[in-house]
């Protein structure tokens, strides 16, 4: 593979993996719910409104510790009846590197006519860490964080009040500069192997620019009765449309050769050329 495909490789690479960054649903909300110097509790809910009725809704609640010995007493966690205005379906658990996830999947069955929001407050969250092992009672001493209120809207429409989600959970977090560092970094190796194509497009079509201008001046300077009406007409609505040119085409009208000058001035002049007046001499 010479340096050519390898830049090309590069390039496609780090366009793929900024298309690939969002966070799943266009539904999705992920963000900070409760923090205090101990944990960050993030919570993610896949799709927060326009659920119907019966709809079993995806929730995880993220846990991460930011202390030593962090432990979760899990028994004062609700793992089965209601929820705030659900009921628990089921519920699993899992713990990674630098996290706790417990991820529920909830179930109602509310009017949206009568229960347009639905709410999953009252949650509290207890646990304990290193730091707060009692020498005297020769026990860990548990401390607590309530969640805030999350709103699920039962709406077929995203309500005005949404919460932003915040991309925390991607490798491109999009409120950060990586993103953008990698579709510069994409564009630039992608540059490298088409910069002939690229040079050979700005040059056919700086080149075109050149052979209009040419013609049109071409056009001011000579005598225009050896010149078919009909032919030149056609060439000068190639490079711009004009009413006179138009008539010509279309209406049968034979047009003077001043006439014709005009035309080619005016359309030189919006190219951004010189009139016949303002060039050499």
């Amino acid at each position: 593979m010479n340096r050519y495909h390898s830049c090309l490789l590069v390039g496609l690479l780090s366009c793929l993996l900024c298309l690939g960054t969002g966070s799943g649903s266009a539904d999705a909300a992920q963000f900070l719910n409760a923090h205090n110097d101990d944990l960050q509790i993030y919570i993610s809910v896949e799709k927060w409104y326009g659920n119907l009725i019966g709809d079993v809704i995806p929730l995880e609640i993220v846990i991460i510790p930011r202390v030593q010995g962090f432990l979760i007493h899990e028994s004062r966690l609700p793992f089965q009846g209601a929820l705030g205005d659900f009921e628990i379906v089921s519920w699993t658990k899992r713990e990674e590197e630098d996290r706790v996830v417990f991820s529920y999947r909830l179930q109602t069955f509310l009017s949206p006519k009568k229960f347009p929001t639905l709410s999953l407050g009252g949650l509290k969250l207890y646990y304990t860490a290193k730091k707060y092992w009692s020498e005297k009672d020769q026990k860990y001493v548990f401390q607590s964080i309530p969640l805030s209120d999350v709103q699920i809207s039962q709406i077929s429409l995203d309500p005005q009040n949404r919460v932003s989600p915040h991309r925390t959970f991607d490798f491109l977090d999009h409120s950060t500069d990586r993103p953008y560092l990698f579709i510069v970094l994409g564009l630039l190796s992608l540059s490298i192997p088409l910069r002939p194509q690229i040079k050979r497009l700005w040059e056919r079509a700086l080149g075109k620019k050149i052979k209009e201008r040419s013609f049109l001046k071409k056009i001011i300077r000579e005598d225009l009765s050896l010149y078919d009406p009909v032919a030149l007409c056609r060439r000068l609505n190639a490079i711009q449309k004009d009413d006179l040119c138009m008539k010509v085409l279309y209406g049968g009208y034979h047009p003077g050769g001043e006439e014709m000058k005009g035309v080619a001035t005016r359309i030189l002049h919006e190219l951004g050329g010189r009139k016949e007046g303002e060039q050499d001499g």
